[in-house]
């Protein structure tokens, strides 16, 4: 996973790669974080307590309600989080020559 977010940070090196050029530093800096964690998620050693924060979090509170807060962006990267593993996950689900290509 280091390896993988490593590299596609390194792509945006290249002026024509960077599309993230015209965002300003702090956002970029956001995103940054929110991607490593998002690809370091979906490494497999951490999945049983990943789960069981995501289904406390779920029961402890209102999932519908709208939440603006520092907690609210911390719910928002764990589901974010969940989705990702999914597709992690998920993809040897696909037909075969699908999930080859994609192992």
């Amino acid at each position: 996973e280091n390896f993988h977010v490593s590299s596609a940070f390194m792509l945006l090196c290249n002026e024509k790669m960077n599309f993230l050029k015209k965002v300003d530093k702090q956002e970029c800096v956001k995103i940054r974080s929110m991607v490593i964690e998002l690809v370091l998620a979906t490494d497999l050693k951490h999945h049983f307590d990943s789960v069981t924060e995501f289904k406390a979090e779920i029961a402890a509170r209102d999932v519908t309600a709208k939440d603006d807060s520092e907690d609210g962006e911390r719910h928002y990267l764990m589901a974010m989080k969940m989705c990702l593993k999914c597709c992690d996950i998920g993809h040897p689900t696909k037909a075969k020559p699908i999930h080859l290509r994609w192992s």
